[in-house]
């Protein structure tokens, strides 16, 4: 009974929506359309009448074409004679041509003749004077008379609308010049609008703005409306439609109003034809409505009262008594399919207790199963309640019962954050995310609080919502992998992380700091003379010494920043924010003023200093390994300068490095290529003049064959072990020039070779330079070593020996650039020291008083007197400064006031200039001396 009133009222509401949409749409669309095309109509019709009305003045242009186009009219104008007027211009013209204005202007403006005409008067009336201006007036405006031809039109004259048409006089030929103006013109009245209405076949109606009132539809300013943009304008009534327009005038002015009235009859056929067409359709829906219903309860609706019987009737009876319905339908299919359903749920009875069977003894089979694994294991349910727990997990959790573990929470076992990740895996599995894991490490607790670590294995069981999970303990494994990280990241002496673990924290600070926009510093310490702890008090000792070294950094930075030992005695820091260069300075002093107190060890206290360089980022670097080798540079910087200091990284500094990679490369592939040449210069007795010996200076031959001053490479070479070659290349070279020059005749010459101390470090030393001398034929006499005061005073213990056997072998030794260094006379006096070379920085300034340099000259010469010594000034440059060292009884003298350092060549040409006649610029440098001249 339900279905059959939805039915019905679901039939009769779409048809009573149908009905509404049909009777809604009608009103809202099919009625406007009417309406719009009655409108449309309306406007067509007044634009029709205001054609007519161009018509009737296209008709007065003709005519008005044919008067002025003659020639009578022609001659007229310019003769104006009687009988022109008495057979043309007359009542029966106007009456016969309908017009109600003639007038003829001559090429002035000026009248020739002029008629006004009312309809059905026997005689004509002049022309008002103001509708003489009026018309002159608009022959002059050439926006209306264009090109000066005439023109067509409504005007108004005298406050009366007339259509007028205007055309200059011509011959008959149109030939001119023109001669003057005929204007003829229709007075706008009732006659007029009877033609209008005959030819238009409308009701008509027409206001002059100019006299009549306009209706209050209107606007009061449509003078102004020039456009006409307002118009058509539209009244209607329920049977009648008026439709005004306007007419504008010759200059585009609105000067009247043209109505049209009609009937309404499109807008009341279409309603008509719309509510009959309504009905018709709400007829034919209630009769297919009607027979929607019969057909729906014959087929349909008792059929399924039939079925719905049967069905019911089950709970009460047996399910076979049930019997399908006849037919070949969709109803009898329904009926087919129940019996067949019926059939098959008594089949699915039977079986569920043949699973139910099984599924007892399956369980039973799986507690078995799942309580011997010899593994930890729980079941728990949706709810993370644990609802089975075998004896190793019992065991695992320190040896509960196992009725204390059921019942309670899985997350009881477990801390906040470990939860929170097992129920995000847990929920991805329910999902069915493949990419949850099922084994994962957790931290656990067991019941009396220890916190182990596991591997958890999780396995939903199908078609429940329970999990078995496995636990396995592997806290040991993990202690054991955490002591191994310990050994790999940490040193093992200082427990301070090691070289990896501060490489892999710096490249993380980079990467903070890259995003953040800060800056972080690398400090690399190195402990000054670490050495003599080990070799003083040994390796156990210098390891203790290292730990508190470590505590003292550790005082010195704050807990965030990292201490690292890269190994033997330096140390790294790392200083995160704040990260101004200023901060990372004000660390290293604080270091540097804690290594001003003393190390305690083994009863003993001593001092230690420490050299630091710092590389800030990014200044100096944007990675790791860039950062450690600035702070490598800066901290070798402050070792150079004088060791317990600090450095900070500049690129200059890096361009140092660079420069002595290029100056290590130099020297080396020099010394493997012999790639040296030496230059010689004279060492000249400041008493006579004559040239005593020379010396022996190196220069390098870069690979374009340029030479390389010494000063570039001589201090790298001897800071790097790389002096001992050269020397000997510079011995050996010198000594074979000498002895080739002797034998040549150019005298009984001696040469001044400079030699390192590092000499005296190796065995063989003297044996080797009597070799070459041996070897070369030259006496030990011809051969002078020079050693700096300075090298030589560190030197002291190991040269002192080596001096004794040259001295012993004729081989004589000088004392160079004496003055600079720190030597005691003790050390002179025992020394086996034949010259002093007194250097070149107090010769320069000898001669200027107040600097103290003469004075010092003074008692090394006076030293060198007592100790019966010879003294060789180095960097005579003017004969002044001769002038001065011979007053002071110096011996001998070099400079480029005698000679700068010549090539072999050159040089053994100054020597044979020497030798033939002497080549001193001014022979007053030598006054005692007759043998030497002055040369051409």
């Amino acid at each position: 009974m339900k279905l059959r009133k939805s039915i019905v009222l679901i039939i009769f509401g779409c048809f009573g929506l149908l009905v509404a949409v049909l009777v809604i749409s009608s009103h809202g669309l099919t009625y406007r359309k009417f309406d719009e095309l009655e409108e449309q109509i309306a406007a067509a019709n007044v634009r029709r009448s205001i054609n007519a009305i161009q018509g009737i003045n296209a008709s007065l242009g003709q005519l008005v074409a044919d008067w002025s186009y003659w020639d009578d009219s022609y001659r007229f104008v310019q003769e104006k004679n009687q009988e022109f007027i008495d057979e043309n211009l007359v009542v029966d013209t106007f009456e016969a041509q309908q017009n109600n204005l003639i007038i003829l202007f001559n090429n002035r403006r000026e009248l020739v003749w002029g008629a006004n005409h009312v309809s059905g008067a026997e005689q004509l009336s002049p022309v008002p004077d103001e509708t003489l201006v009026s018309l002159q007036q608009l022959l002059d405006d050439r926006s209306i008379n264009k090109r000066q031809q005439g023109f067509d039109g409504i005007v108004v004259l005298q406050q009366e609308i007339f259509v007028l048409s205007c055309r200059a006089v011509l011959t008959t030929n149109r030939q001119g010049p023109s001669t003057g103006w005929i204007v003829m013109g229709k007075k706008f009245g009732p006659a007029m609008l009877d033609e209008l209405e005959q030819r238009t076949e409308l009701e008509l109606e027409y206001i002059n703005l100019a006299t009549d009132t306009i209706p209050p539809i209107f606007p009061t300013d449509l003078q102004e409306n020039r456009s006409g943009g307002l118009f058509p304008v539209i009244e209607k009534s329920e049977t009648t439609i008026r439709c005004t327009g306007v007419l504008a005038d010759v200059q585009g002015t609105p000067v009247g109003l043209l109505t049209v009235d009609a009937p309404r009859t499109v807008y009341l056929s279409g309603v008509e034809a719309s509510r009959r067409l309504l009905i018709v359709i709400v007829a034919a829906g209630v009769a297919v409505g009607g027979l929607i219903l019969w057909l729906l309860e014959r087929k349909i609706l008792s059929r399924i009262d039939l079925l719905n019987t049967q069905v019911n009737s089950i709970e009460q009876s047996d399910p076979s008594r049930f019997t399908t319905l006849a037919g070949r339908d969709e109803i009898s299919d329904l009926s087919r399919s129940i019996f067949s359903m019926l059939n098959k749920i008594e089949q699915s009875f039977n079986e569920i207790r043949i699973v139910q069977e099984s599924l007892s003894e399956s369980e039973e089979r799986f507690r078995s199963l799942f309580m011997n694994t010899g593994n930890p294991m729980v079941m728990v349910d949706a709810e993370a309640k644990i609802q089975l727990a075998n004896q190793e997990f019992c065991r695992s959790m320190n040896n509960p019962e196992e009725q204390e573990v059921i019942g309670r929470s899985w997350n009881d076992f477990f801390p906040p954050e470990e939860i929170e990740r097992m129920q995000r895996y847990h929920q991805a599995r329910r999902r069915g995310d493949a990419s949850a894991p099922r084994t994962y490490e957790v931290r656990y607790f067991d019941l009396v609080g220890r916190q182990r670590c596991g591997i958890l294995t999780v396995a939903m069981i199908p078609g429940t919502d329970s999990s078995t999970v496995s636990l396995l303990d592997i806290t040991d494994l993990k202690q054991a992998e955490e002591e191994l990280a310990r050994k790999a990241f940490y040193d093992s002496l200082t427990k301070l992380p090691n070289q990896r673990l501060f490489h892999d924290r710096v490249q993380q600070a980079s990467k903070r700091a890259a995003r953040a926009g800060t800056q972080f510093g690398v400090v690399l310490l190195d402990i000054d003379d670490f050495k003599n702890v080990n070799d003083t008090l040994g390796h156990h000792a210098g390891d203790e010494v290292l730990q508190q070294i470590a505590d003292r950094l550790a005082r010195c930075v704050r807990k965030s920043d990292t201490i690292a030992r890269l190994g033997g005695d330096e140390f790294t820091l790392l200083i995160e924010p704040p990260g101004q260069p200023e901060c990372f300075c004000r660390i290293a002093e604080k270091i540097i003023a804690d290594f001003s107190r003393p190390y305690s060890v083994q009863e003993m206290e001593f001092y230690l200093g420490v050299s630091i360089g710092i590389a800030v980022y990014p200044i100096a670097g944007s990675n790791a390994d860039t950062l450690l080798k600035n702070a490598d540079l800066a901290m070798y910087e402050s070792k150079t300068k004088g060791k317990n200091r600090y450095h900070l990284f500049t690129p200059a500094l890096n361009e140092q490095a660079q420069r002595r990679t290029v100056i290590d490369r130099f020297v080396r592939n020099a010394i493997a290529a012999d790639q040296f040449a030496v230059f010689y210069q004279a060492k000249i007795s400041l008493d006579d003049g004559r040239l005593r010996s020379m010396e022996a200076l190196v220069r390098g031959i870069d690979i374009d064959g340029s030479l390389v001053s010494p000063g570039e490479f001589l201090p790298y070479a001897e800071a790097h072990g790389l002096i001992v070659p050269i020397d000997l290349f510079v011995l050996r070279t010198a000594c074979r020039q000498i002895a080739d020059w002797q034998q040549e005749g150019l005298g009984q010459l001696a040469v001044a070779v400079n030699i390192s101390t590092k000499h005296f470090r190796k065995e063989g030393f003297v044996e080797e330079v009597e070799h070459i001398l041996e070897e070369i034929g030259l006496p030990p006499a011809a051969l002078e070593l020079e050693i700096t005061e300075s090298a030589l005073m560190k030197e002291i213990e190991q040269a002192n020996d080596s001096l004794r056997r040259f001295r012993d072998a004729g081989i004589s030794v000088a004392l160079d650039d004496f003055g600079t260094g720190y030597s005691s006379l003790n050390y002179l006096r025992t020394l086996p020291i034949q010259t002093l070379k007194i250097d070149r920085s107090f010769i320069n300034s000898i001669c200027d008083e107040g600097k103290g340099s003469l004075e010092l000259v003074t008692i090394i010469l006076s030293l060198a007197a007592a100790m019966r010594m010879n003294v060789v000034a180095e960097g005579i440059e003017t004969p002044e400064q001769l002038k001065l060292l011979q007053r002071l009884g110096c011996n001998q003298g070099q400079g480029y006031l005698f000679s700068k350092p010549l090539p072999a060549d050159e040089f053994r040409e100054f020597l044979i200039r020497h030798n033939r006649a002497g080549n001193w610029p001014d022979e007053t440098w030598f006054p005692g001396s007759g043998a030497v001249r002055r040369s051409d």
